[in-house]
């Protein structure tokens, strides 16, 4: 669906050359792919260096580390911004108004905001859960693991969760998770 919306604003309201500016809140590995079959220059924002370094599919240089609420861009920059989930990450009403506002200041007139949204699941998972998940390999890329994540960690639905005290869990109970992501395929181990 995103595809073919990306592809008609293209037809109807660009030139084919024009050089298109995408932005990424997160690092979802798909969204990246996404904007590159329209060969819109990409960047993502992330507040998280670890994501930014092991997850980022984009050169480095196009990743970059900072906060939704408060965007290092100047306004009117991109033509695209997407964010794949990561309202549930973010306080509930006001940091959700704010990184909207957001989005609005930094999307050029005409451009198009992409917000995948999620329901949490009736029962939370617990961590032992995740990590069985994990190891057995049922989850198969990071965009799964974050959707368990904040299944997991999600309080109520007024309550938004900080990224850092996510990764924080992850380590805790999976010390050598950077090892798990090698043996998993979704690093290169560097």
């Amino acid at each position: 669906l995103i595809d073919s919306v990306l592809a008609q604003w293209c037809s109807e309201l660009r030139a084919p050359a024009m050089d298109l500016r995408a932005l990424i809140l997160g690092v979802t590995p798909e969204y990246w792919t996404l904007m590159r079959r329209f060969n819109a220059h990409t960047v993502g924002l992330d507040i998280c260096p670890a994501m930014l370094k092991y997850v980022w599919p984009g050169p480095a240089n196009c990743a970059i580390a900072g906060d939704w609420l408060n965007m290092p861009f100047i306004s009117d920059t991109f033509d695209w911004v997407a964010c794949d989930g990561g309202l549930l990450l973010l306080p509930y009403p006001q940091g959700q108004r704010q990184v909207m506002g957001e989005i609005a200041r930094v999307l050029r007139r005409g451009g198009i905001g992409i917000i995948r949204l999620f329901t949490p699941a009736e029962k939370s998972p617990t961590l032992l859960d995740l990590e069985l998940l994990l190891r057995s390999g049922t989850l198969s890329n990071s965009s799964e693991l974050k959707l368990w994540l904040w299944s997991l960690l999600q309080e109520d639905a007024t309550t938004g969760i900080v990224l850092h005290e996510i990764w924080q869990q992850v380590l805790q109970i999976l010390p050598n998770f950077e090892r798990l992501l090698y043996e998993l395929g979704w690093s290169d181990g560097a």
